[in-house]
């Protein structure tokens, strides 16, 4: 299964499809859920995002995640690494002490992972705002929604710095190393929160805060660095040893992408390359190791492209 990471100062896309979840058979208590993170303090924070997490969860017919202190660390670090150096992404400019990305940041804090994906916004000023926004992107959705994951933990940084829009959220889901996940299939995404809403308050207006992304790791591939897309296009020619692409980005909630390309032939996996570009149709030209037919596979995100060539 493709899964997905990354990517600096995006806005919301437009949901491409909008599935309501399976109503709560009652309304939960989620204290917080409306609160001023400043106010309410980290701990009360943090536990109104596990608390909204878990019942979109169940609702879903999914099993509650568990918080993990590891990934709370790690969470809580690129919070507010993000905010006290002005940058909204997944991956940490240098320097970085605690890694570039969310698979070096989990690690350091402890946490061996089979499965791993990380959401990221800013500027919500509540947790019931930050998860009705997760919840209206796919890739976030998708992240909150994955069956493989089993654990979660959550960054809160509530500083002002300059005119970064704070709160910074970060939620780290994961699944430990040598642990199994569900077979089930996830939750269509995007979604509706779940009726009826965790109580504490009314729901928050209908508006938007400007930066949120999402990025994750499938099982069983550490290198992985992926935007999710709902779909993608590729073709291949080759003449003697160079190899044409012609490769169709479609538009995502990001403003570049991860393109990831591999060439396999003859039984062997030959020339990778891996590039951010725009939404669009993009041109490339690779050189293999032979003139030789063989296949060339495109990912961006979730979505994952084979063609042949002769």
């Amino acid at each position: 299964m493709g899964r997905a990471w990354l990517i600096p100062l995006p806005v919301l896309a437009a949901a491409t499809a909008l599935l309501l979840p399976a109503a709560a058979p009652a309304a939960t208590a989620c204290p917080g859920a409306d609160g001023d993170p400043a106010q309410l303090g980290h701990d009360a924070t943090v536990a109104a995002l596990l608390c909204l997490t878990n019942h979109e969860r169940m609702a879903a017919g999914l099993p509650a995640l568990r918080p993990d202190d590891r990934l709370a660390l790690a969470a809580q670090r690129h919070a507010q690494d993000m905010v006290a150096r002005g940058y909204f992404s997944h991956d940490a400019p240098a320097p970085a002490p605690f890694g570039a990305k969310p698979a070096q940041r989990v690690e350091a804090a402890g946490f061996q992972w089979s499965a791993l994906g990380e959401n990221i916004a800013a500027g919500q000023q509540t947790p019931r705002w930050v998860m009705r926004d997760w919840l209206a992107s796919a890739g976030h959705c998708q992240n909150i929604m994955w069956t493989q994951v089993t654990a979660v933990g959550f960054g809160v940084a509530t500083e002002s710095v300059g005119d970064y829009p704070a709160p910074a959220w970060v939620q780290e889901l994961g699944r430990p190393a040598g642990t199994s996940g569900s077979d089930d299939g996830d939750p269509a995404c995007p979604r509706s929160p779940a009726t009826p809403a965790p109580v504490d308050g009314p729901a928050p207006a209908d508006e938007r805060a400007p930066w949120v992304t999402a990025a994750s790791t499938p099982p069983d591939d550490r290198s992985a660095t992926r935007v999710p897309l709902p779909r993608l296009d590729a073709s291949a020619r080759r003449t003697g040893r160079t190899l044409r692409l012609r490769v169709t980005v479609p538009a995502a909630n990001v403003s570049r992408v991860r393109l990831s390309v591999r060439v396999r032939q003859r039984g062997r996996d030959g020339r990778a390359l891996s590039l951010r570009r725009r939404a669009g149709a993009h041109r490339l030209s690779l050189r293999l190791a032979r003139a030789a037919g063989g296949a060339v596979t495109v990912r961006v995100g979730h979505a994952r492209r084979t063609v042949a060539f002769g």
